[in-house]
């Protein structure tokens, strides 16, 4: 008798001890101060399964905003970002996931900073996505902005910084193009700038002229180097590159003459043509 109890408690301690070590907690705090502005987050993210085809995870936490003359604003981070947590907290059908950077900028000119919430997770591919709070004078608190028009994407990709601006910041990024086949995979190349407008995230590209034309002469020397010997998919999304910055600066008729007269062929046609479908779209820099 003695001897299978201790059998049966060797077998409970194993499966405890396998347990707890599927059970693995990761925490994560970020922090950003901007002018009288404070933003506090605290994640956590707990392990309930790590089996292939199994992932469980379960996240909770904690988000402060702090600014002098308006009320203390507190949030659950993972609600603020959409990412699909369902009930008790736990979410499915990934691999990883946690909040990568929590950063403070003035993107709508008010005297009240934004919070700008960047997050990645793994499934079959690792990509990014976005949140941004901005203050709502009228409701005095903070609300997610939302995005204007959907352009094919509807985050913040990889690489996205703050740039400083006289009257308000810009979110500077780059975007894929119709040639990426992998946008979880890539950063993008076509340059676009964002701002905030009311509670939403506008596009707001073509108040940067200088900064399109000079990466229009990058992306066309790029492409005339993949041209000597490189991919031709490289090419192309420098071709594109190149177009979406030209149209922008009120050129596009006469970058499509440039291109037609650069590549002929059929290949070449299919290129054009899927540039085009991109371009009419109206998804590049509200083109």
């Amino acid at each position: 008798m003695r001897a299978t109890a201790c059998a049966t408690l060797a077998v409970l301690l194993l499966l405890s001890a396998t347990a707890l070590a599927a059970e693995q907690v990761e925490r994560f705090q970020q922090r950003a101060v901007l002018g009288t502005t404070r933003l506090f987050i605290s994640s956590t993210v707990t392990t309930l399964s790590s089996a292939p085809g199994r992932e469980r995870f379960r996240v909770t936490g904690s988000l402060a905003i702090l600014a002098d003359n308006v009320p203390p604003f507190h949030a659950d981070p993972w609600s603020v970002i959409d990412a699909g947590v369902g009930s008790g907290g736990v979410i499915t059908d990934i691999t990883a996931i946690d909040i990568t950077s929590a950063r403070l900028a003035y993107l709508a000119g008010k005297p009240q900073a934004d919070a700008v919430l960047l997050w990645m997770a793994c499934g079959a591919n690792c990509g990014g996505d976005s949140a941004i709070l901005t203050y709502d004078v009228a409701r005095h608190t903070y609300v997610v902005a939302s995005w204007v028009r959907q352009q094919g994407w509807d985050t913040i990709p990889y690489g996205t910084f703050v740039r400083v601006e006289p009257h308000r910041d810009v979110l500077a990024t780059h975007v894929p193009g119709p040639f990426d086949d992998c946008h979880a995979c890539l950063p993008g190349v076509v340059p676009v700038y964002y701002a905030v407008t009311g509670e939403h995230i506008v596009d707001i590209s073509r108040r940067f002229p200088r900064a399109l034309a000079a990466d229009a002469v990058a992306a066309w020397r790029a492409a005339q180097h993949e041209s000597s010997g490189g991919d031709p998919t490289d090419r192309e999304i420098e071709l594109f590159r190149y177009l979406a910055d030209a149209c922008r600066i009120g050129s596009c008729d006469a970058a499509w003459r440039r291109l037609e007269a650069t590549l002929p062929g059929n290949d070449t046609k299919d290129a054009l043509a899927r540039m085009r479908g991109a371009i009419d779209s109206g998804g590049y820099g509200n083109l």
